[in-house]
């Protein structure tokens, strides 16, 4: 739709970009859904008739559909891999949520089944990178194999986008974006997608681009950022622990204008932190997933997430896969209009959001909900397609945790612990629950959290307090299926030693010599 295939020239991805981006204020609303819907069927085609995707059709079939046929000429949207002439053929005012409604719901179990990573649903020699999903919201890791388009157009180009949508020139302006990979790993064991996004990024613009990883010292953080930098994109812990450990001469050297963070909410504490001590003009979030790419962005700040929707659908749907009512929250499922190498259609990628609909037709509820309309008036003017076109997500939580019997400790359930903690006047910030084993192998949780050496016995006895919250949790310390909590206290900046990605939730039951 508005997808220019990438070139190995930087600025001419730049230009194309900005041209893709102007669009979105061209067109009309009817104009826009036509050609979504025109997206759609075209996707559809390409892995649903493809002799190289017999996985997702049988997925189809099983459900009892047999998507509508006709023949037609030779080509399909993706370079042709629909060797037939045949095409899908749905009623011409059968509108785009009739034709999702008739596809099943998937999840990471078709990339297994499919083998994807091994068969793709493109020619193999088109595949750039298999990053493998983080398994943190279902337990299960797959791996997803991009093309280079599968790369730029749901990760690069969107955020090209962001940078020109707050005044950032991307091909002068130096960024810096923190990636999880290993250096002593080989380029295929670096299995991330941040990795594989920004690591082409970089090959395309090695002087404006720099990578850095989860692993690096604060020492090695600190000189890639004094290059100065002045966009970054990381964890919301990253900045908070630049900010707390970098000296004040440090800190001098760096010109971080905006800030971009994903992975987790930014605390309205972190947030003064990071803007008194980077001096910042912008610090937005963004949400990213492996399958989806850039899903949404901040407009501007301290407003709900804005969703580009022409290569992106998302859904947010009830316990029966029904769209859910402005307002309310369900599960997120996204279809991908550009991913070529594997269907994401329909995918529950495990995150729950509330869906906000679109300002302009429910300002009443953003102003019940006490949310901020973004507006011509707080975004650039280049953001003008996206308010017109996107829809709006909010209270975005990820659904996936820890298993301890019948009981899933979720990603929100760390965020009410640190909301409850702050209420009692001792914010944790930075907090980890671990499911250890005991001496006999039993199963154990164990929390780790900063907290000042003087004020080391109130952390721990709130933290008892706001743990028992959780109510089946409570129920196994009370019954003895889970012995007493451990509360490990460590003073500021010793959690998040020499890593800059704490993971809120942790799984180490696995004995060491299990390990391999």
């Amino acid at each position: 739709m508005f997808i220019t295939p990438p070139t190995q020239n930087f600025a001419t991805n730049v230009a194309n970009a900005h041209k893709n981006l102007l669009k979105y204020q061209q067109f009309s609303p009817s104009a826009f859904a036509a050609q979504r819907r025109q997206q759609l069927i075209a996707t559809l085609e390409h892995h649903y008739l493809s002799p190289l995707n017999a996985t997702y059709r049988k997925t189809v079939q099983a459900t009892g559909v047999n998507l509508p046929t006709r023949k037609r000429g030779p080509f399909g949207l993706f370079g042709g891999s629909n060797s037939s002439n045949t095409h899908l053929n749905f009623p011409q005012r059968m509108p785009l949520t009739d034709i999702l409604a008739m596809l099943p719901i998937t999840d990471k179990q078709i990339l297994l089944s499919g083998s994807y990573w091994d068969q793709p649903a493109v020619s193999r020699d088109l595949i750039r990178f298999v990053p493998a999903t983080s398994g943190t919201t279902t337990g299960i890791r797959a791996q997803l194999p991009l093309t280079l388009s599968g790369l730029w157009a749901p990760s690069m180009e969107p955020m090209v986008w962001y940078l020109m949508l707050f005044g950032i020139d991307p091909l002068q302006a130096k960024g810096y974006a923190i990636a999880h990979y290993l250096h002593q790993q080989s380029e295929e064991q670096r299995n991330f997608a941040t990795y594989a996004a920004f690591s082409t990024f970089q090959r395309m613009a090695p002087d404006l681009i720099h990578m850095g990883s989860t692993q690096d010292t604060l020492e090695q953080h600190i000189a890639q950022l004094a290059q100065p930098a002045h966009w970054a994109l990381a964890a919301p812990t990253f900045y908070r622990t630049v900010a707390l450990r970098a000296s004040d001469a440090d800190l001098a050297r760096m010109r971080l204008d905006t800030i971009f963070w994903g992975a987790a909410p930014l605390s309205n504490e972190d947030d003064a932190l990071t803007r008194a001590k980077f001096r910042l003009r912008y610090s937005l979030g963004v949400y990213v997933t492996t399958e989806g790419g850039y899903v949404g962005i901040q407009l501007a700040e301290h407003t709900p997430y804005v969703v580009p929707t022409d290569r992106l659908i998302v859904e947010i749907v009830d316990e029966q896969g029904h769209q859910v009512a402005p307002g309310e929250t369900g599960d997120v499922l996204i279809t991908s209009l550009v991913h070529d190498a594997a269907p994401i259609i329909r995918y529950r990628i495990g995150d729950r959001a509330r869906y906000l609909g679109h300002p302009s037709t429910h300002t009443s509820l953003w102003r019940d909900l006490q949310l901020t309309l973004p507006t011509q008036q707080n975004t650039s003017p280049l953001g003008s397609g996206l308010l017109q076109h996107g829809m709006f997500l909010d209270s975005l939580s990820r659904s996936g945790g820890l298993l301890f019997g019948a009981m899933k400790f979720a990603y929100e359930d760390v965020a009410k612990l640190q909301d409850e903690m702050g209420k009692l006047g001792t914010p944790a910030p930075m907090l980890q629950i671990a499911k250890c084993l005991t001496p006999d192998g039993g199963p154990s949780v164990v929390v780790r959290l900063e907290a000042p050496a003087n004020r080391a016995d109130d952390y721990r006895a709130n933290m008892l307090t706001v743990l028992k919250m959780a109510r089946q949790l409570d129920y196994y310390f009370t019954t003895g299926e889970l012995p007493p909590p451990t509360i490990v206290i460590f003073a500021p900046g010793e959690l998040s030693a020499g890593q800059f990605k704490v993971p809120p939730l942790i799984d180490e039951t696995v004995r060491r010599e299990e390990v391999g």
